[in-house]
């Protein structure tokens, strides 16, 4: 019988991967965090397959992942920083600071600026640094820094709750009237506004990563890869039994590449198994 559920289980998966790879994807992302790999192995194995990722869009994004076409959406629950799990916490009477957003937006029309975001969604400065971290705030027409640069005259860092400074000073937290997203007096602020440095492609890749678990831009081994020295063996070298790049068996290789599983079974040896990606798969 346990066989058998995991042969079923296995069939069911396999099915819908295949003539629904889209809706697929969109689940395994809602359903994190549970387990074997993580969201940018299941990113890359997507792409791999056609479907395109696209990033958190605060007036596109729903609060979950969700078909776009072909491509799949990441959710604004997606954005680490927000708080909670919208998939685990449905039943839940209150709702989520991403569904909150999404209801506004289908409620009152898309957001035009920072300001207006934090205003009608009631966001405090956390949850606003996340989405601006995050990339999801792209179309107010400033870079991530600037943002971030417009959310400090906007809400600046004396305007955090009592429950926030309590929990950085370690003191026990009592519930009290929340404050943190109320902006200062709708005052111009674009004479105290200042051009910043866009981000590096290596800052991009670990705002994403922190904020998401995925990377709209290149994978982190294509940024590796022009400091490698030569022949050194990519995924693209090894398995497939009709893989026309494959190496001869035995053949000693090094290869380098993100390690996104390891195992270490009970063995008296104490070997370790780990799963390599790089830029082109497993």
């Amino acid at each position: 019988s346990h066989a058998v559920a995991f042969a079923l289980l296995a069939y069911e998966s396999t099915w819908l991967r295949y003539y629904y790879p889209t809706e697929y994807f969109c689940a395994l992302f809602n359903a994190q965090p549970m387990g074997f790999y993580s969201e940018e192995v299941l990113t890359g194995d997507a792409r791999r397959h056609g479907i395109e990722i696209l990033m958190p869009e605060i007036n596109t994004s729903r609060v979950g992942a969700w078909p776009e076409g072909d491509d799949m959406r990441l959710g604004l629950q997606q954005v680490k920083g927000l708080g909670g799990n919208w998939f685990q916490q449905r039943g839940s009477r209150e709702a989520s600071i991403a569904e909150r957003i999404v209801r506004e937006r289908n409620a009152n029309g898309p957001y035009h600026s920072l300001r207006e975001l934090v205003t009608r969604a009631r966001l405090d400065r956390g949850s606003t640094e996340a989405l601006i971290e995050s990339g999801a705030l792209r179309e107010f027409g400033r870079e991530r820094r600037e943002l971030l640069w417009e959310l400090g005259l906007l809400i600046p860092l004396s305007a955090t709750t009592e429950r926030e400074r309590d929990k950085e000073t370690g003191q026990a937290t009592r519930k009290r009237h929340t404050v943190g997203h109320q902006p200062g007096l709708p005052l111009a602020v674009e004479e105290d506004m200042v051009s910043l440095q866009q981000l590096s492609d290596w800052e991009q890749l670990a705002w994403d990563f922190r904020r998401t678990g995925v990377t709209g831009g290149n994978h982190p081994m294509a940024l590796v890869r022009p400091h490698l020295h030569e022949g050194m063996v990519t995924s693209l070298h090894v398995g497939g039994v009709h893989n026309p790049n494959r190496l001869p068996q035995g053949q000693k290789v090094e290869i380098a590449g993100m390690v996104v599983t390891r195992q270490r079974p009970s063995t008296a040896s104490g070997v370790m198994f780990m799963l390599l990606e790089d830029e082109f798969g497993l």
